[in-house]
């Protein structure tokens, strides 16, 4: 009994006053267990109850630019046990395996302050598979609308919805979920809904950029519609103006149709009056009201960065232009052209900041107008037309100069060599003196029409110029064929 006594103080005695000594450690962990080729992995060094480390990691495998580098050197900064962590993001180049291996010491500091460093090492293996495909799914898990059932019950095969409200619904919530987690989807939440149809796509784009458009139409009733015809489509007058957007240089305003109370845009420029309209796809538009005939007209406005435009249909008929139809901003009009390849087009219609009708100069390409200018718009034209004839006449003039020289190669190698006769030395002046007066008359041709387009008629001048030029070629060549038809004792008394 006393033995046993006396051992249990002596444990006490020994291990029960001694300094509580802190273990320093490290581990490596990863932020995934398969990583896939040409990603990214991120490592950690999970450091605890240490005060200062020395530390060196480095990935190995299927990876690069993989290592710990400085930051595996530190301390806690004030002399504590602290649990720190490191990281490092690594880039998984290969299919395979990404080894991170991290060793080094940590020290830690007991209660009494006293410091024991500790030999660590840590390890992390992470497999990397290649990169899976794409998903080119891009259907719809669900469709709905909060609070109502659509028709037909949804199937993602099905793309086209109906659903009809009571006339006091003005906004109502989409709700849909794609059948891939990687697919995106868009058109879905609350919505603001008008009377008649309303019509919505909810479009779903799947992970390689293919969209697939789920359309739904909602019908607001409507107890008293205001239904017209404007040609052969059929429209509904908007009686709340909320979704309506005001046009520049309008000023909003009510008006009575068939009792009831419109909204409307008016301007004292253009006199107009316009309404909302909507059309059986449920597309709104605003319409010119006239209220003394009770008619209604789709109001074309266009703009660009000089003006805005309300394009009309042309009241009569442009000498020189044919009326072709032209599509801007996606609605067809009738407008005339000049020429099949020019991008210029004349457009009649009204200046809605002046309210002044007139014909107006379209460019197709930049998408913008100005005032037609009849004389600079003809002057256009008749610049490009002289630019033509200047090319025609300088590629006459260039054939004949072709020609002349194949004959004179052609005539001199018969001739002995080394030998030139004072008449082919005349003829080389004649063609070096045409050749001259040609530049002359080219540039001068070129300053006319530049500087007094009216007064050149640049078709029959060249058409003239060519005719001279030819006939300046068969001289020549009679010239020469008279020069080489000489005997050489000929030749030798005219030398």
């Amino acid at each position: 009994m006393k033995k046993t006594i006396r051992l249990f103080i002596y444990f006490f005695l020994t291990f029960g006053f001694m300094s509580v000594v802190h273990a320093a450690s490290i581990s490596v962990t990863s932020n995934v267990s398969i990583a896939t080729s040409g990603g990214k992995i991120t490592f950690y060094i999970n450091i605890k109850d240490a005060g200062a480390w020395q530390l060196t990691g480095k990935g190995t495998g299927a990876t690069s630019n993989c290592s710990l580098g400085d930051q595996g050197t530190g301390d806690s900064g004030n002399g504590k046990n602290i649990n720190k962590t490191l990281s490092v993001t690594c880039n998984a180049t290969d299919v395979g395996q990404i080894n991170f291996e991290v060793s080094g010491n940590v020290s830690g500091v007991d209660n009494n302050g006293n410091v024991s460093s500790t030999i660590v090492s840590g390890r992390k293996v992470v497999a990397v598979q290649p990169p899976r495909p794409k998903d080119e799914n891009n259907y719809l898990k669900s469709l709905n609308v909060k609070d109502y059932q659509i028709t037909p019950e949804f199937n993602k095969n099905n793309e086209e919805y109906t659903l009809e409200v009571p006339s006091t619904v003005d906004k109502l919530t989409i709700e849909a979920i794609a059948e891939s987690n990687y697919a995106s989807v868009s058109g879905v939440g609350e919505v603001e809904v008008n009377e008649g149809m309303n019509s919505f796509d909810i479009i779903v784009t799947s992970e390689t950029g293919i969209e697939r458009i789920y359309k739904l139409k909602i019908n607001v009733k409507d107890s008293n519609p205001i239904s017209i015809n404007i040609g052969t489509l059929n429209y509904t007058v908007i009686k709340n103006g909320k979704n309506l957007i005001k046009p520049e240089l309008y000023e909003e305003t009510t008006i009575t149709i068939q009792g009831l109370d419109i909204p409307a845009f008016v301007s004292d420029i253009t006199k107009f009056t316009l309404v909302g309209l909507k059309d059986e796809e449920g597309n709104i538009f605003l319409a010119i009201y006239d209220e003394k005939t009770n008619e209604y007209k789709i109001y074309n406005e266009q703009k660009s960065s000089l003006m805005v435009i309300h394009i009309m249909e042309p009241v009569e008929d442009i000498k020189g232009f044919q009326k072709v139809n032209l599509e801007i901003d996606g609605i067809e009009y009738h407008v005339f052209q000049r020429q099949n390849t020019s991008p210029f087009y004349l457009v009649y219609g009204m200046n809605v900041e002046t309210g002044k009708k007139d014909y107006f100069m379209y460019h197709k390409e930049s998408n913008t107008f100005q005032i037609y200018d009849e004389k600079l718009f003809l002057e256009f034209f008749e610049s490009q037309k002289v630019r033509d004839y200047i090319i025609l006449g300088l590629g006459i003039g260039c054939f004949a100069l072709i020609i002349i020289c194949i004959f004179a190669l052609t005539h001199k190698s018969k001739s002995k060599p080394g030998k030139i006769s004072k008449k082919q030395k005349e003829i080389d002046e004649t063609i070096h003196l045409l050749m001259e007066e040609k530049m002359k008359k080219d540039q001068e041709v070129k300053s006319n029409s530049t500087n007094d387009s009216e007064k050149v008629d640049p078709e029959k001048l060249y058409v003239k110029d060519a005719v001279q030029k030819m006939n300046d070629v068969e001289k020549l060549i009679e010239q020469y064929e008279k020069t080489v038809s000489l005997s050489k004792k000929e030749l030798e008394e005219k030398k």
